[in-house]
């Protein structure tokens, strides 16, 4: 069994299938693997879910012809057994429409389910370079039930 790979010779003796000559190479450690095509290696994945609460009214602001609005929410993580849980705060970018229903429809306290990818950007002020991670919102949805209307006794 020189040279075979130990799958080859179980799929070959034991579950009576056969492999493809074009195959065979690929379990032959004699002769040189092949070099990966550049769209067979995996790209990075970089996605994110976050359900919490607003801190503050979200700001609004037009960057050319794109809206864009900012705003921070707070998550709850678990800290452990018998203790109170701790808060991450997440700054969350939205642009284009989205960003138009955010800062129309949201406002703080209100629970949101944020889907995204987290950016990182870096400015420098000062002669010291500053770092900024947030999520770059690609979807969202309210998780706060719209609120009935109130109306007046007479």
């Amino acid at each position: 069994m020189r040279g075979i790979c130990l799958d080859r010779y179980l799929r070959e003796n034991y579950f009576n299938k056969k492999v493809d000559e074009r195959k065979e190479s690929q379990y032959d450690r004699s002769k040189p693997a092949k070099k990966q095509k550049k769209e067979d290696k995996m790209s990075g994945y970089n996605h994110v879910t976050l359900v919490g609460n607003l801190v503050k009214d979200p700001e609004t602001k037009k960057i050319g012809k794109q809206s864009k609005t900012d705003f921070t929410i707070a998550v709850e993580r678990y800290a452990g057994k018998d203790k109170d849980p701790e808060v991450d705060f997440f700054n969350v970018v939205s642009w284009g429409k989205l960003a138009d229903i955010c800062g129309e429809y949201l406002k703080k306290g209100k629970k949101v389910l944020v889907d995204g990818r987290i950016q990182i950007r870096s400015y420098e002020i000062e002669k010291q370079r500053k770092w900024i991670t947030e999520v770059i919102a690609e979807n969202l949805k309210f998780l706060t039930a719209k609120q009935p209307a109130t109306t007046v006794a007479k």
